[in-house]
């Protein structure tokens, strides 16, 4: 670049002086004037977006004359202007010149809605002999002039709108005109101009990009200061190393790809001469595929391989994807054995067995062209790619494809090799993952990004002052609004200014001419009084200011801030795109260590072992605690631990066996296995849990491997032979060590390493993925890298460096609020993962290296908590409806000072129990100093980027109302089609819900591609609207953000803008709205349809024992005696309201084994409607005061909700029951149930208010009810209801000599599948009602007792049983192989306590096999308990 820059001076400025024929009466209004003379030198423009290669920015031209320069090495540089207003007519210009070779070259006009048309590029080629042919073309190809090698050239495009034409001249001249537009443009709003490299590396300089209205362009720009000011810039490294993206010889048995069998078979063969290759057998109706996956952006790629056939029959198809899933196929390979080029449909050979093929192909990746050799010659060259006109030319996958469409058959691959390089190479690389570079991009793009300006990252508190990186002094919080607080001091020092304080008044006080009270919002600037965004306070010994209004309204600064906690400040306005916005946050929030420095932390904590996520202090508490007795929770939770690893002693170890392509149930086993025996053995120090522990890790270490195709499976057995190792490691001898050692290294952090630089054999690629496996997979091997790093440091400091580096790009995902997009239930996952993770690493490093200072980490322990109520949680996405009691909490609580979070999940522990039977987790991760307290958090609660809206009547309301739903990405992983959709819970019941997650997208290869394919993935599965419904999934892919919120004391409400999710809707919004003293629930639409005709279904799932009763308004919904009264209106004349089955509608597809939806059905609306429509439902208690209310027609536009605060209805004081107080009264809480023993007499229920208020009971059957109320004010009044259930009950505990029954004891209990580690069969005879087996669908657990045994009865009970209805079987056998049915039926919803059935006549048999199908919530068997009784002595 330096060559040019010596000469041009004066010369460049003369040549910018071109222009079109201009009225002097007539100079259009200026939108765009960007001469970058008032720019840094070296330092990108602020006001312009800026896309790819680092290093765009603002160079001298001469002493007085500065250009932007793009960069053009790899993928080019692209930057966007906007203009100051939209205009039909305007002229926009700028002046360009190559640096040195010349560049591809697009000028792109961008509209407010983010179309782009590019209306001219330059393009061309060399010839043999190295000439260079090219020019600038419009959009339909006509070439309207060049760009010389050596000066500027003005490029000038005249636009009319209006008549969608436009004009291009060339140095003043006009060179084209009545240029049609492409179709679909709309208002422009700025200009985008790229410089793509072609042969060589080279560059683009640009000045005066200018552009005014009418159809002239103005000679009278406003000229611009020079500014002097000149920072550092250092040209990135170009040493021209190649990037080895695959280099597959098979040697050592392994492959770098991800392979996806599925029914298929693969495995490696040797031949004579001891060379290993791959062979990938199709003998089923699946296909197969391996796949590399991972961003390619080089211009220039080779893709090698050898190919054979050992068995002739199936088809095969190589071929690239774009990240927009646009696919360019390479080679083909038929059942005739011809391996065809895809390009150009040639043919380059024929496979058979015992003989090789090498093919090598080279891409170039701008030009879309490639080169194809045939055993080392050269057969065809610049071919253009498949599908060049719509293939971005970056590669997002490479795959090979052994496709369904294809018979049965082998094919062999060998030296499997991509790479970027300009030529095919002869040499391999060295294959030592040590020695490779990451693919993690080093920080340089993000220093350059903040070169020469002022930043503070407000979540980690780091001050970006003087091109330098420090820690801000005090603190940045944020009020309940969002609006940033700084330490004054933190804000005096970034900005230079003095800092005072004064008493009088308690003023905080900013340079000359800024104070501003504690506790008011009022600022004094200059003597004047300015509003501030929110008020000044105090936190510890520092005066906290509000950052905004002090920069921008205090100071005339402008601060740019971005929703990951990046403010830059100037005094100009800030531009970034969001990609440059992660990158600079990136920088300035995580510290990224090196490998040099994890060891050094290491060594400076003096950690010994234990000290994976605990140390020996962490554990002597704990000890201490349950001994002692100092706190019931741990001691309750410590019993409960060594209970289950007592249970474990008799139990088999992890095998390896694949459940599909999986070994993700045995890692887990062995996780939960070894967690438990490592904290018992802490614990008790007794030598039983040693000797088991090592039969687990002996068995595991022994494994062929640990499957790295699917790398989850990897992860989660790294967490437990480290803990396992770790927790015990004083009991171990070094030849036990070392072979976990050297399984640690070997299994793990050896293809841990693979992955990280590029070259690993994952089925997905996570190490720098958004979701849940990047924290799954690195924090799972971080675990085992800290556990042996001081005896492997080879590769155990390089590994964690790396997974601290991959892990920000899961981490950014928490911006802004703590939102998470794969749902609560994945968040449950990967906040399992991410606490061991970061505990561990402060555990054993004494920091976490700013991962959890991600911005949103703060709050997301909000996040699962406000998306649950006491009757479940909205899980939306592939999820659950089941309750979050989580003791990530308690680590979020701890980590964030937090004990509001810690009470409030506690309180969910009280009231819940240990529904998710973390164990380990909740004692190690407990604050045992934070007191018992109720929750007491914000009603409703919003989550930006996921967009979940959460509404709550009263969080200590066990029967509260509770209604929620989410917008955001739709296709994130693990998506549903249901943005917009919602769930409401109340009065201890679901009225609206989410059927959940299916099977059948994990486990069968049709619906894990082809997910919209499945009911209770579609639109029509979910509450939601579909509008002409096909085979589609009912919405397109979208982002859909919540337009406004309003949340009072009565009520809140939001709107949803949808407009984007459906092709059917030329604009929908969909308003959610609790009100009426938060006793109802509105959810309105309001929709302009695209299509006249247009057919819609209104969809509202629901349990299947839900009664409706049809009426004017509507409905009125009962269910277990509740009646919820639902109101419908639409403004369709002749709309049908009905409900049917939860089935897909006649035009959906139906997926073959899809999950039972039996125990659902859906409420539904069907019209036909042209234009504006609007649909509207509410949801009340019919038995309560808001019940009397009728539903209004309101605009969501004028939407509201009345000041004040929540009215309380009039309460009992006391229920008795037989004279005793009810000790789990909560006046509160409208619904009691009692039990009674069969044969006894309900005794006498009574109930006491307070005085002045009147208590009318009535009683009729099993059931009493009362109203209180008011006389004075007989309208507002409550109701409560005490339900005598008659049962034959058994208490809890051991049963023995209860009602004449006595329980067998058996010797062991099986199950067809324990897929959750922590469910398993012996659970279900531990006499503990808070312990379960849990498998999902059809699914069977036995009992063996060893010998035949009478029974009279079964004693069964079930996970939420009090609301939940178990179908299931009872079958008796004496072999274990024949088995008879003794009984088929339901459970009786008996909540909490046992369930006696009662076997006619008797039976005997030595196993008992309970056969469960499901309950009416899910498809999941969750059983307790389980026994076979007898009458009499056994």
């Amino acid at each position: 670049m330096q060559k040019w820059i010596a000469w041009l001076t004066a010369a460049a400025i003369t040549f910018a002086g071109y222009a079109l024929p201009v009225s002097a009466a007539e100079r259009g209004k200026i939108l765009l004037n960007e001469t970058f003379e008032d720019t840094v030198t070296n330092a990108a423009p602020d006001y312009l977006s800026i896309e790819g290669e680092d290093g765009v920015r603002a160079v001298e031209l001469s002493d007085t004359n500065k250009a932007l320069y793009l960069p053009a090495r790899s993928q080019g540089s692209k930057v966007t202007a906007e203009f100051s207003d939209t205009v039909d007519q305007f002229a926009v210009s700028a002046d360009m010149m190559f640096d040195g070779a010349p560049v591809m070259v697009s000028l792109t006009l961008i509209d407010t809605g983010g179309a782009e048309q590019t209306l001219l590029t330059y393009k061309g080629s060399y010839d043999e002999e190295g000439r260079f042919e090219g020019g600038l073309f419009t959009h339909e190809g006509k070439p309207v002039g060049g760009i010389p090698v050596g000066r500027f050239t003005t490029v000038t495009v005249a636009c009319d709108r209006a008549n969608s034409r436009y004009a291009v001249y060339i140095n003043g001249r006009e060179a084209a005109s009545g240029i049609k537009f492409k179709a679909g443009i709309g208002e422009i709003k700025g200009v985008k101009l790229a410089a793509i490299p072609m042969e060589e590396k080279s560059g683009l300089y640009v000045d005066n990009l200018r552009a005014n209205s009418g159809d002239t362009l103005r000679t009278d720009f406003p000229k611009k200061a020079f500014n002097a000011d000149v920072i550092a810039y250092q040209e990135p490294e170009d040493n021209g190393a190649v990037t080895y993206y695959l280099l597959d010889d098979y040697e050592k048995g392994s492959l770098s790809m991800g392979m996806a069998k599925k029914s298929n078979e693969f495995g490696f063969q040797t031949e004579e001469n001891g060379n290993k290759y791959l062979v990938m057998t199709k003998n089923s109706t699946d296909d197969m595929h391996m796949d590399y996956s991972g961003s390619i952006t080089s211009r220039y790629l080779v893709l090698e391989m050898d190919l054979t056939l050992p068995k002739k029959g199936a088809r095969l198809e190589v071929y690239f994807r774009d990240p927009s899933s646009v696919l360019s196929y390479i080679y083909l390979v038929n059942s005739d054995n011809k391996v065809m080029f895809y390009p150009n449909g040639a043919e380059l050979g024929t496979l058979a067995s015992g003989r090789w093929l090498h093919l090598a192909s080279r891409f170039d990746l701008v030009q879309k062209t490639v080169d194809v050799y045939v055993d080392g010659n050269l057969a065809y060259e610049n071919v253009p790619m498949q599908n060049r006109d719509r293939f971005s030319g970056e590669i997002s996958l490479m795959r090979c494809h052994l496709a369904s469409a294809g018979g049965n058959g082998s094919f062999g691959f060998d030296n499997l090799r991509m790479y970027n390089s300009k030529t095919v190479l002869d040499e391999l690389p060295d294959l030592d993952p040590t020695t490779r570079g990451s693919i993690f991009p080093d920080s340089t793009e993000g220093i350059n990004l903040l070169r020469g300006k002022l930043a503070i990252q407000t979540s980690s508190g780091t001050l970006y002052k003087n091109n330098e990186k420090s820690k801000l002094t005090g603190p940045v919080e944020y009020d309940l609004s969002g609006n940033i607080l700084i330490s004054a001091r933190a804000l005096g020092d970034a900005l230079g200014l003095d800092v005072g304080w004064q008493e009088e008044g308690q003023k905080i006080l900013l340079g000359d001419n800024i104070s501003i009270p504690v506790g008011s919002d009022k600022m004094q600037v200059g003597g004047k009084e300015v509003q501030a965004d929110c008020a000044a306070a105090l936190s510890g010994d520092y005066g906290m200011v509000p950052m905004r209004s002090v920069l921008e309204d205090g100071l005339g600064k402008k601060m740019y801030y971005n929703m990951h906690g990046l403010a830059i400040i100037s005094d100009s306005a800030v531009r970034m795109t969001d990609t440059q916005a992660v990158v600079a946050n990136g920088y300035l929030t995580y510290d990224r260590p090196s490998a040099e420095q994890i060891q050094a932390d290491l060594t400076q904590k003096a950690a010994g072992h234990p000290r994976v996520m605990a140390t020996k202090a962490d554990f002597d508490r704990i000890r201490r605690q349950w001994k002692e007795n100092e706190n019931a929770v741990v001691k309750g939770w410590v019993d409960d631990i060594i209970r289950l690893a007592d249970g474990t002693l008799s139990t088999e170890p992890a095998q390896h066996k694949l459940e599909g392509f999986r070994l993700l149930q045995q890692s887990r086993r062995a996780l939960v296995n070894l967690q438990n025996l490592g904290f018992a053995y802490q614990m008790t120090g007794d030598q039983k849990y040693v000797d088991r522990a090592w039969v687990e890790l002996s068995a595991v270490c022994s494994f062929p491997d640990w499957n790295t195709q699917h790398f989850l499976d990897v992860g989660e057995m790294s967490a437990a032979v480290a803990m396992g190792y770790d927790w015990i490691y004083d009991a171990w001898s070094a030849e036990q060590r070392k072979v976990m050692e050297d399984a640690l290294v070997e299994m793990a952090l050896t293809p841990a390493l693979n992955e990280y630089t590029g070259v690993g054999g994952s089925s997905t690629v996570w190490a720098n993925a958004t979701m849940n496996w990047n924290v799954v997979c690195s924090g799972g091997v971080g675990l085992g890298a800290l556990a042996i790093a001081d005896v492997r440091p080879d590769i155990c400091y390089q590994v964690l460096s790396y997974g601290v580096r991959g892990t920000e790009y899961y981490f950014d995902t928490f911006a802004p609020d703590g939102g998470y997009d794969e749902g609560p239930n994945y968040w449950d996952y990967a906040l399992k993962y991410t606490t061991m993770y970061l505990s561990a690493l402060e555990s054993a490093l004494g920091t976490d290296y700013n991962l959890s200072c991600a911005k949103g980490m703060e709050k997301t322990g909000s996040y699962v908590l406000t998306v649950d109520s006491p009757e479940g949680s909205n899980g939306y996405h592939d999820g659950g409806s089941g309750n979050l009691v989580l003791p990530w909490a308690f680590w979020l609580g701890k980590r964030f000072d937090d004990p509001g979070l810690t009470q409030a999940m506690r309180s969910r522990y009280q009231q819940f129990g240990n529904a998710s039977g973390y164990w380990v987790f909740n004692v190690l991760f407990y604050d045992s100093s934070v007191p018992d307290g109720a929750i007491n958090m914000p009603p409703d609660s919003y989550f930006a980027g996921t967009e979940l809206v959460n509404f709550h009547s009263d969080w200590n309301d066990p029967q509260e109302m509770f209604g929620s739903f989410h917008g955001g990405r739709l296709k994130v992983n693990h998506y549903h089609v249901d943005s917009g959709s919602f769930v409401y819970y109340g009065l201890g019941e679901k009225w609206a819900l989410d059927l959940g997650s299916d099977d059948l997208t994990y486990n069968v290869s049709q619906y894990i591609n082809n997910r919209e394919l499945v009911y209770r993935v579609r639109a029509d599965g979910h509450n939601c609207v579909v509008i002409n419904p096909d085979q589609t999934g009912g919405m397109v892919d979208s982002t859909c953000k919540v337009e406004k919120i309003e949340s009072k004391d009565k009520g809140g409400f939001a709107v949803l803008n949808l407009t984007d999710a459906y092709a059917g809707a030329e604009e929908y919004k969909r308003g959610y709205k609790m009100d009426n003293n938060c006793r109802s629930f509105t959810v309105r639409d309001e929709i302009r349809l695209v299509s006249p005709n247009s057919e819609i279904y209104w969809f509202m799932h629901m349990p299947a024992g839900v009664e409706i009763e049809y009426t004017d308004y509507g409905a009125m919904l009962t269910q277990n005696g509740k009646r919820m009264k639902l109101e419908f209106t639409a403004n369709v004349p002749g709309y049908e309201l009905g409900d049917m089955q939860a089935v897909p509608l006649a035009t959906s597809p139906v997926a073959e084994g899809q999950a039972d939806n039996s125990n659902y059905k859906k409420l539904y609306a069907k019209m036909k409607a042209t234009g504006n429509v609007t649909i509207q439902m509410r949801l009340t208690p019919a038995d309560e005061p808001a019940g009397n209310t009728v539903m209004e027609d309101i605009p969501m536009a004028d939407w509201s909700i009345p000041d004040g605060t929540l009215e309380e209805m009039p309460q009992l004081t006391e229920i008795a029951v037989g004279g005793v107080p009810l000790a789990d009264f909560n006046p509160k809480q409208k619904d009691y149930t009692q039990k009674l023993n069969e044969g006894d007499t309900a005794p006498e229920v009574t109930a006491k208010a307070q005085e002045g208020l009147t208590v009318e009971r009535t009683a009729q059957d099993s059931v009493t009810k009362f109203k209180v109320y008011n006389p004075a004010s007989p309208e507002r009044y409550s109701y409560y209801t005490v339900t005598f259930q008659t049962i034959p009950l058994l208490r809890t505990g051991p049963l023995q000599d209860v009602k004449g029954y006595h329980r067998y004891e058996p010797l062991r209990a099986t199950a067809s599948a324990v897929p959750e580690p922590l469910n398993v069969e012996a659970n279900v005879t531990d006499e503990k009602l808070d312990t379960r087996w849990a498998a999902e669908g059809d699914q069977w657990i036995q009992l063996d007792y060893g010998k035949s045994v009478c029974i009279s009865a079964v004693c069964l009970a079930w996970m939420n049983s009090g609301s939940r209805i178990y179908r299931f079987s009872l079958q008796v056998s004496n072999d274990g192989v024949d088995f008879k049915t003794v009984y088929t039926g339901k459970s009786s919803m008996i909540a909490d306590d046992y369930e006696i059935v009662e076997i006619e006549g008797g039976t005997s048999g030595r196993y008992l096999r309970y056969v469960g199908s499901g309950n009416s919530d899910n498809q999941w068997n969750s059983v307790t308990e389980l026994g076979a009784l007898t009458k009499g002595e056994k």
